[in-house]
């Protein structure tokens, strides 16, 4: 799932020392004007609301994995659109690429398509998202920024062995090539995804297998955009109240075709292929529910 998504969470650690899980950053704070600003800001933008689903969630985990809780509590109505023959391959090493519209919605709705699925899959996501206890084993952490640099840190370099050892022993591997969440040039245009990672194609040629693309329809709200606009950062925030919004709603996603790299021109490099798929499911998109 991205995963700058919870980059707030990094601030403080994700649990608190007691038998309940808080995603609360007040309830570190010692000083008790800033606590008081802070519990005010949870408060607008939903972070609270979160928390308590997200207690109802792992109270409600019996039967169902964390993702389906997650949608069950949210109650999304998730419409799962397959293009033409499409199908996700039950065995074989396997790439997920999915756009990023929503945030954290969006690594929730494929981790509850592929669980459906498969039961070897992993996220290469934010470290952030290993201090959800219900999910951390799912996440190989990385940067994708820092992927592609010569001088990778030691994590990122880490990172890789491990997707690399879970793509050899077949396993599928879910990423959000845009590494952040998608948005406009202009606060009224369509928000787009940022220039896809060559990663998912490198991959796909080391282990000849296919990349999966699966379109999330929709996008995130004006105020998020305008949010966007005057802070990078601050919009962090704000994606737990996309979260919110998208509460009692129906969201679509479109399974595609397994794409077979070989396919493509090879007169492309791995970074234009990436950004081919990206487009392609985008041109589609205007065809499909």
């Amino acid at each position: 799932m991205s995963i700058s998504i919870v980059s707030m969470i990094e601030l403080k650690d994700f649990m608190q020392n007691n038998t309940r899980n808080r995603i609360s950053i007040a309830a570190f704070e010692k000083n008790i004007i800033k606590r008081n600003i802070l519990v005010f800001l949870e408060k607008l933008l939903g972070i609270t609301v979160i928390d308590k689903l997200y207690g109802e969630s792992i109270a409600k985990n019996t039967n169902d994995n964390f993702w389906s809780s997650a949608i069950k509590v949210l109650n999304i109505d998730l419409e799962i659109n397959y293009q033409n023959d499409a199908e996700v391959p039950r065995q074989g090493p396997l790439i997920v690429v999915c756009n990023h519209p929503f945030g954290i919605i969006d690594g929730i709705l494929i981790g509850k398509i592929i669980s459906f699925y498969r039961d070897d899959y992993m996220f290469l996501a934010n470290s952030a998202l290993q201090k959800i206890p219900e999910i951390k084993d799912r996440i190989i952490p990385v940067d994708l920024s820092t992927l592609e640099k010569k001088n990778s840190k030691a994590s990122s370099l880490s990172s890789m062995r491990k997707v690399h050892s879970h793509l050899n022993e077949g396993g599928v591997l879910i990423i959000f090539p845009g590494g952040e969440v998608s948005s406009a040039q202009r606060i009224w245009d369509t928000p787009v995804d940022p220039v896809w990672s060559p990663l998912p194609v490198k991959l796909s040629r080391t282990f000849n297998c296919g990349i999966l693309p699966i379109f999330i329809h929709g996008s995130s709200s004006l105020l998020f955009q305008f949010v966007t606009k005057i802070s990078f950062s601050l919009r962090k925030y704000f994606l737990f109240r996309e979260v919110l919004k998208k509460r009692n709603k129906s969201i679509s996603l479109t399974v595609s075709y397994l794409q077979n790299i070989e396919e493509f021109n090879q007169n492309f490099d791995d970074a234009v292929l990436s950004n081919e798929i990206y487009a392609t499911m985008r041109r589609d998109s205007k065809h499909l529910p």
